[in-house]
């Protein structure tokens, strides 16, 4: 999608505009690496309309600055990515732009979502050219990171950050004996394990007891989850109890959807486990027994002028975003001419 400078956001149009291209999951991941899946992400289009926002207010604030967005849905897939981005530089999507006068496009910056690894497919594919990148998910080693000049500017903590607040909460909590079940990507999550692993090899204190990989592309994840939690559950002493989980979300979702099964089945029970990871607390649905675990995020304030605006917005104000209907209709779970319904006029109760 692309969204240019109004003319009437300023007195006059201007003849030079500098685009801001974004690389965004506004869908999630299918089986097909170079197709989208069904399901849209909820903070893909938040980032989405944030990003739309950003550039609004610079170009409203700014009257010899003109800025133009352009979005590229990703869908959390490397290969995606690395295609999408490709064929943006090449001008294979000149169709992209058949509504501007001018073809040139004045690409300034990329804004790469995702975690390391998306981020570093957009950094190799623009690093040649410089253009600055803008990570602001982004928490790799620096082998992932700083290949090219001008370096993407990282705005999450770093891997070394987030384990060495790990390493510090334990030490806080006096949980002396812990496992960890990480994702073996061999780039963010095992990055962050490597480093609390050796730290805690040459600590007096701490005692990592169970490290439990999770393969990347592994086909019986779900088997394994459940084998791996039957397996901690074994161990007798009561300080192993703590579990540190270094997982993306879709398997700390898994993890959770296997906890509550146990418990039903009666193979674990509340309390039997306490965790930490990271993220947000949307995991909490699958089971009421992890409402004592602790979620480690960054400390970000919030911009309430962004929330009123994204709250504000309804199917006729928002004509920029291509993917906005199908984010209304799974807000309100409505179809066709319902969703222009009176009674969803806005997103005022919409929850972040």
């Amino acid at each position: 999608m692309m969204k240019p400078k109004e003319n009437n956001e300023q007195g006059k149009s201007q003849d030079i505009v500098l685009y801001i291209a974004a690389t965004l999951n506004v869908h999630e991941a299918s089986r097909n690496p170079l197709e989208c899946g069904g399901e849209l992400s909820k903070q893909g289009i938040e980032q989405l309309e944030a990003f739309l926002w950003a550039i609004d207010q610079v170009n409203r604030n700014n009257s010899r600055l003109s800025l133009a967005a352009i979005a590229l849905d990703t869908c959390g897939s490397i290969i995606k990515t690395t295609r999408d981005v490709s064929n943006f530089l090449n001008h294979e999507g000149r169709n992209l732009f058949k509504n501007l006068n001018n073809t040139d496009i004045n690409l300034v910056a990329l804004l790469a979502g995702g975690d390391t690894e998306l981020a570093a497919s957009v950094t190799d594919a623009v690093g040649h050219l410089g253009v600055a990148v803008l990570a602001p998910q982004a928490g790799g080693p620096k082998s992932q990171r700083k290949r090219y000049s001008p370096y993407p500017l990282q705005l999450a903590p770093s891997n070394t950050v987030r384990a060495a607040c790990i390493l510090a909460l334990l030490h806080q909590l006096q949980w002396d004996c812990f496992s960890v079940i990480y994702h073996q990507d061999g780039v963010e999550y095992e990055d962050i394990f490597r480093y609390v692993e050796k730290h805690t090899a040459s600590s007096i204190q701490l005692e990592l007891t169970s490290a439990i990989p999770i393969p990347l592309g592994s086909i019986n994840v779900t088997s394994l989850i459940h084998k791996s939690l039957r397996m901690l559950r074994a161990q007798k002493a009561e300080e192993t109890r703590a579990v540190v989980l270094m997982l993306p979300h879709k398997q700390t979702e898994l993890i959770f959807r296997a906890v509550k099964a146990l418990e039903e089945e009666g193979k674990i029970q509340p309390g039997d486990f306490s965790w930490i990871m990271f993220g947000s607390g949307e995991n909490f649905e699958y089971s009421a027994e992890l409402s004592g675990s602790i979620v480690l995020q960054p400390r970000a304030g919030k911009v309430p002028e962004f929330e009123h605006h994204f709250q504000s917005l309804s199917l006729s104000s928002n004509s920029w975003n291509p993917w906005f209907s199908e984010f209304w209709s799974s807000v309100f779970h409505c179809r066709g001419a319902t969703c222009h319904s009176e009674i969803f006029h806005d997103l005022h109760s919409y929850k972040f």
